[in-house]
């Protein structure tokens, strides 16, 4: 029978949630805080911060005693992109907000910051930089002598086997070296527990490890916590693009009632025109003939061009009116066919957010949700 310690902070639910490819590990980085309580937590990659918040979350949750410090130079590389200020100063905002009397940003190389920390003095080093294996091989000797004597690593993505990603490599030959415990799901996540001082716990994963069906079951465990995070996140932005649609849909039907009303005087105006034009037409026929009986006099010419400009006028101002009202329609048919589509958009968000809500993965963390519940109640 599996022996394994549930904690309360595998069920936080983080408050921050950038993307991130990281998201389904957060439910283990939350339980390995409270169990290590590390005195130096050192992340070596933190881009847009989804793993740092969550281990700072976590930190000011059980009022750890931790000092934690996120090293990147937040310029990108080969296999995370190319990125400036547009990542790094919204996570920097964050973090100075929430987390700042703890925890430090620090923009720079690994091999410069790891002059900043004195031998033996970090408890808890995620490494996530580049994912070459010469990269994560010199990450690790470099910061080695840096590690505590209770010290954990935590290698990111030993489960990816593309673009020359090599941490799955470096991954299979240290932990021969070292007890520890692996993670398949969400790109895979090395847990290396290089200090011999380790807590009862953490050597509970590790024997779990050389169980076959123990480390199925830890490993089914955290990724089933950690798929609550992203439905709730999916069920999240689902809802946010409900509104967004129903409020463009609101927009467009206001949009649409307004055209439409002014369709409707642009074709009473156009009316009034036709009718003003039909009246000048037979003043002007009227006219011609009295001019032709007055012998053409000088002030009945006059009159007959005045009229004559006038109806030329007359007719332009009513054919602009025409192609305005033509325009006016065509506007109201386009935006009755965006209507339409926005309708149709919204009816399928509305199905995905109702089909979610009730997927067989939600319903079956309900015990783990209720776990949370209770934990929750028990501090409380």
């Amino acid at each position: 029978m599996l022996r394994f310690p549930v904690n309360n902070s595998m069920f936080m639910h983080p408050r921050s949630t950038p993307e991130s490819a990281w998201t389904g590990h957060i439910p283990f980085a939350a339980w390995l805080i409270e169990v290590m309580r590390p005195g130096i937590l050192v992340e070596l990659g933190t881009h847009r911060g989804a793993s740092y918040l969550a281990f700072c979350q976590a930190i000011q949750n059980i009022a750890a005693p931790t000092k934690c410090y996120a090293v990147d130079t937040w310029e990108g590389d080969e296999h995370a992109g190319v990125y400036g200020d547009e990542i790094f100063l919204p996570l920097l905002d964050y973090h100075q907000r929430n987390y700042s009397e703890f925890s430090r940003l620090m923009r720079m190389r690994f091999e410069e910051a790891v002059e900043y920390f004195e031998e033996g003095s970090i408890d808890l080093l995620h490494i996530d930089g580049l994912h070459t294996y010469e990269a994560v091989r010199n990450d690790f000797e470099t910061w080695k002598d840096k590690l505590s004597g209770r010290a954990v690593v935590l290698f990111h993505d030993i489960n990816v086997r593309e673009r020359e990603f090599g941490v799955w490599k470096y991954w299979a030959e240290i932990r021969l070296q070292y007890p520890s415990f692996e993670f398949s799901h969400t790109h895979g996540l090395g847990v290396l527990l290089v200090g011999p001082e380790q807590p009862e716990a953490l050597k509970l994963l590790a024997q779990a490890a050389e169980s076959g069906i123990d480390a199925a079951l830890v490993n089914r465990m955290f990724d089933h916590v950690g798929k609550v995070i992203t439905s709730v996140m999916d069920i999240g932005a689902l809802a946010r693009e409900q509104g967004r649609l129903a409020s463009l849909y609101d927009q467009g039907q206001a949009e649409n009632a307004r055209l439409v009303q002014e369709a409707s005087a642009m074709r009473a105006e156009v009316e009034a025109l036709r009718g003003s034009l039909a009246e000048k037409s037979e003043a002007f026929v009227a006219l011609v003939g009295r001019a032709e009986e007055l012998e053409r006099g000088a002030d009945a010419m006059q009159t007959v061009e005045h009229l004559r400009n006038e109806l030329d006028r007359s007719h332009r101002l009513a054919e602009a009116k025409d192609d305005e009202l033509r325009h006016v329609n065509s506007q109201i048919h386009q935006m009755s066919e965006q209507q339409r589509q926005i309708e149709a958009a919204l009816r399928e968000t509305m199905t995905n957010y109702e089909r979610m809500r009730a997927s067989l993965s939600w319903r079956w963390m309900a015990p783990f949700r209720a776990m949370r519940r209770f934990m929750v109640g028990k501090q409380d």
